[in-house]
């Protein structure tokens, strides 16, 4: 070997470690091929077990090949010439080699392990598998008299087909090849017995029986006779795969069993894991396999001893002698009987009389362990009623039905899915930690009047509380064996007396209970009582539990959907009163506005009648703003948009202003009836509030005018006064009254309109109230009595200003005519009434204007004449170039323009973005003629 070492060029790392160590892998039981030799060498295991001697030189292939049987040389011949030829690296096979007259199976593992510089095989190595005569069984050759041949198979019961495990010596099929057994067999069985054996094993297949075993007569081609048993055995783990054996008993028909042949036939039902039991006509045992005595804990001659194999039936009194009658009256089908042991563990066999095996007055039997597959088949039968359980439950408790009759329905599912318990349904109240016990399931009318009438009352419908652990334990979903008492459990909520009645009642010796829960929503719970009989299965109670708690959820589910569904269709529809009423609403004052409007044209008026309906417009125009006003703030609140802008307030101003307005309203209504009084608290000339204004005057002129509605005659009284670190200002009238069952209901939307229908309410007012106070960081309550009046009272707190505003209105209130003589001020909007109100007004002023009638024009506009333009007045919504990208083309081309956005949507969102696009104040539309002129003397004046 040192020698070759340098010719080996292309060596795989494996056959460097095999060289490296070739007497270790000799010694363990490899053999390799040299090609310049053409010997074999082998490990002495190898040549031990083959009963070889050993030989240094190895042993030359045409010697080797010639001691395989010729069936094989092929086959072998084969294998090597492809692992030489290089179509083929590694193999795998079986042959016969024949050692002291008789034919050894022997499986060896081949690979290519080193080419020469040439690129030829230099050495094949390679391993025998189970050449040790203790661990693989020995087949004699076929043409012995001593011959005891057998081949393995396996049959697939959907493919209705045969595989061989090892080569058969019967007929000319190969080791894996699929065959059908019942074709190779006609030939050579007479017409009767073919056929009752495909019907016997048809049975077999179909049935739920373990074992087959079926003798037969076999005419050989040559006309020799042999007589063949087929056994066969279901695997315990896949009930679908049958394996079983061929096996040639002619030698030992009519005589003595050697005791060789005994052992191959033990081996052969060992390798199938199958009893095997001889008993000769008084019931003695004559032989056993290995695969018994490890079954049945016993060695052969202790089965004999005491009476040992008897007592394996003593778990049933009647087994033994039943089992002794079916081997005495030869029974043709299986015999199934439970034993126990050695170590004390059951087991279920199933036994077969091996039928045309009886030898010199012995009865031979196979026993086959059931007792896995009896469980498998527990289990499934197990599971299918749970299956079949659970879709019962599925289809009724899911079904529609009141939530009255919830809990009632899921009680009498419980009896269904527990019929030997009584069960107790209780919910749960999450608003107070009380159970309530819903319904007791599983006992007759009759027991339950008679369990009522001992306990002096009925349980169903009472209250319980319970304590948190308790509610912890079952929101875990999991069934629990309760290890207290009833009157323990039930903590004091009953006495000791009634638990012990329901106790005595219900048989009870153990109680179970489980939560009704999903997630973390916990709905009940479900107490099942048990006796010693009757311990239910803790799986399927888990199981029932949760189907259940998804009936209760989606039963809530679909409760709290048609209460939405209800109350959207009842919003809608309220929406569309609001609607019709708002339609009246607005065209009241806008009647007015339009009628008077056409009297002041064309008419011979005098100037106070003409000042009178000037009056009237203006206040109608106010009533109409402010009313539209309501809307949007509706549909803020709606979306949750209603924003907050902060400035410091002169309180007394602007009740004072307030009030003035509401004066000059009656005179123009020409109410005497209704007298308006103001109340200011002393030395409070300088108060001021950081607030918003304008939300503030809202929330003053929204409740004024609910007091004006619903005041005829009497006295309105409005003031504020100072407490500590707040303001709280009030509303009084003596007008008609609210309802005590009213007064918390008339700040929510459209209760005005259910409550009263008054002309002017929109029942919107209060509501928007409410929201503003909150935003304001205020609150707001009424005191009422019917028939004497109403009191409305808003507190908000006094606090300093934390950020600076956009400028909106003027800073310091000046009484003085605008002048802007000389100025020129662009106005920017695409509606041309608003360009002339605007112009009416700044050309009044002394201002010159320009218009443009987009974004576009104005960008044009500035761009040519920027020099000359001193504000511009910048309206945001329009088409072709909007007032935000106008405004920053504007600041791009002269930063210092001042720019005021003018827009109808006041709102947080659009003060933002006007200041982000450069607009240096902002103006809400209708615009009020005092607010325009603050801004412009802020930024245009001296």
């Amino acid at each position: 070997m040192q020698n070759r070492d340098n010719r080996i060029q292309f060596g795989a790392p494996i056959a460097q470690d095999f060289f490296m160590h070739i007497q270790r892998f000799l010694e363990a039981g490899f053999w390799y091929w040299d090609s310049q030799t053409q010997h074999f060498h082998f490990s002495r295991k190898v040549l031990v077990a083959l009963g070889i001697k050993f030989d240094e030189r190895g042993i030359a292939q045409d010697d080797f090949f010639s001691a395989v049987h010729s069936d094989d040389q092929k086959l072998l011949r084969k294998t090597f010439s492809r692992l030489l030829s290089g179509r083929s690296v590694t193999g795998d096979l079986e042959f016969r080699l024949l050692r002291k007259g008789s034919w050894r199976w022997i499986r060896a593992k081949v690979a290519v392990s080193e080419h020469d510089s040439a690129g030829n095989v230099a050495f094949i190595i390679g391993k025998f598998y189970d050449v040790d005569p203790d661990k693989y069984m020995v087949m004699s050759d076929p043409s012995a008299d001593t011959s005891f041949p057998f081949a393995f198979f396996k049959f697939n019961p959907i493919a209705n087909d045969f595989t061989l495990q090892s080569r058969c010596c019967f007929f000319n099929v190969n080791q894996g090849e699929r065959f059908s057994l019942f074709n190779e067999l006609k030939p050579h069985l007479s017409d009767k017995t073919h056929n009752k054996l495909i019907l016997h094993w048809r049975q077999f297949v179909a049935s739920p029986e373990g074992a087959f075993s079926f003798t037969l007569r076999y005419i050989g081609s040559a006309g020799q006779v042999r007589d063949i048993i087929l056994i066969a055995s279901k695997n315990p783990a896949n009930i679908e795969l049958i394996e079983g054996a061929i096996v040639d008993f002619t030698s030992l028909q009519g005589g003595a069993i050697s005791s060789t042949d005994r052992a191959r036939y033990s081996a052969l039902l060992n390798s199938h894991q199958l009893i095997f039991i001889s008993f000769d006509s008084s019931m003695g045992i004559t032989f056993c396999n290995k695969y018994a005595e490890k079954t049945l804990g016993f060695k052969c001659a202790e089965l004999n001893a005491d009476s040992n194999f008897k007592k394996l039936f003593a778990s049933s009194p009647d087994a033994y002698r039943r089992f002794v009658e079916y081997l005495k009256e030869s029974g043709s089908k299986p015999f199934e009987s439970v034993i126990t042991a050695k170590d004390g563990t059951q087991k279920i066999i199933v036994w077969s009389i091996l039928v045309g095996f009886e030898v010199v007055n012995e009865l031979t039997i196979i026993g086959r362990d059931v007792t896995a597959v009896r469980a498998q088949e527990g289990s499934l039968a197990k599971q299918k009623h749970r299956l079949n359980l659970y879709r019962n439950l599925c289809s009724k408790v899911f079904q529609p039905v009141e939530t009255k009759n919830i809990y009632l329905n899921l009680g009498l599912q419980l009896e269904h899915a527990f019929p030997h318990n009584i069960s107790a349904v209780f919910s749960f109240d999450s608003s107070d930690d009380f159970l309530t016990i819903e319904g007791i399931y599983g006992i007759s009318q009759r027991q339950r009047g008679s369990f009522i009438d001992d306990l002096g009352w009925n349980p169903v419908g009472r209250r319980f509380k319970i304590q948190s652990n308790a509610i912890e334990m079952l929101k875990s979903g999991k069934p629990i064996q309760v290890q207290q008492s009833l009157y323990e459990l039930a903590d004091g909520n009953i006495s000791v007396s009634a638990a012990k009645i329901i106790e005595r009642n219900f048989g009870i010796q153990d109680l179970y209970v489980t939560g009704l829960v999903v997630r973390d929503e916990f709905f009940g719970g479900i107490l099942l009582f048990a006796s010693a009989e009757s311990a239910p299965d803790l799986d399927m109670l888990a199981d029932v539990a949760l189907i259940l708690s998804l009936a209760i959820q989606k039963h809530r589910a679909e409760q709290k959907s048609a209460a939405t569904v209800n109350d959207l269709r009842f919003q809608n529809c309220r929406k569309l009163d609001l609607m019709s009423h708002l339609s009246h609403e607005i065209r009241t004052p806008l009647n007015a506005i339009l009628g008077f409007s056409q009297l002041l044209v064309g008419s011979e008026l005098s100037e106070s009648i003409r000042n009178q309906y000037f009056d009237i417009i203006k206040s109608k125009g106010k009533a109409l703003n402010r009313l539209i006003n309501d809307i949007i703030d509706f549909n803020k609140i709606e979306k949750g948009e209603l924003t907050i802008v902060n400035s410091l307030v002169n309180v007394k101003a602007l009740l004072k202003e307030i009030y003035q307005f509401y004066l000059n309203e009656l005179v123009l209504l020409n109410n005497d009836a209704v007298d308006l009084k103001l109340t200011l608290p002393e030395n409070s000339a300088n108060l001021e509030l950081f607030t918003d204004e304008g939300r503030l005057e809202q929330v003053l002129e929204n409740i004024i005018d609910n007091a004006l509605k619903f005041t005829e005659r009497g006295v309105i009284e409005i003031g504020y006064i100072v407490a500590d670190d707040s303001v709280n200002f009030f509303v009084r009238d003596t007008g008609m009254g609210i309802d005590p069952k009213m007064q918390e209901l008339i700040f929510e939307k459209y209760r005005q309109l259910d409550t009263f229908q008054v002309q002017g309410s929109t029942g919107l007012g209060l509501k928007i109230t409410k929201e503003i106070v909150t935003l304001l960081n205020g609150t707001i309550n009424v005191e009422s009595e019917l028939g004497v009046g109403t009191k409305f009272r808003v507190q908000l707190p006094l606090s300093l200003p934390t950020d600076t505003m956009l400028v909106d209105e003027p800073l310091v209130e000046d009484k003085r005519r605008a002048d802007f003589k000389n100025r020129v001020i662009l106005i920017v909007d695409d509606e041309e009434a608003n360009h002339l109100i605007l112009q009416e007004l700044l050309t009044d002023w002394g201002a010159t204007t320009i218009w443009a009638k987009n974004g576009k024009e104005a960008v044009e506009l500035v761009s040519s004449i920027n020099q000359n333009i001193d504000l511009v007045l910048m309206d945001i919504r329009m088409p072709v170039m909007d007032g935000y990208a106008a405004t920053m083309e504007i600041k791009h081309i002269n930063s210092k323009i001042p720019v005021i956005a003018q827009t109808a949507y006041a709102n947080e969102e659009d003060r933002l973005k006007a200041e982000a696009a450069g607009c240096d104040g902002y103006i809400t539309k209708p615009i009020d003629t005092s607010v325009l002129s603050g801004i412009l003397e802020h930024f245009l004046g001296n």
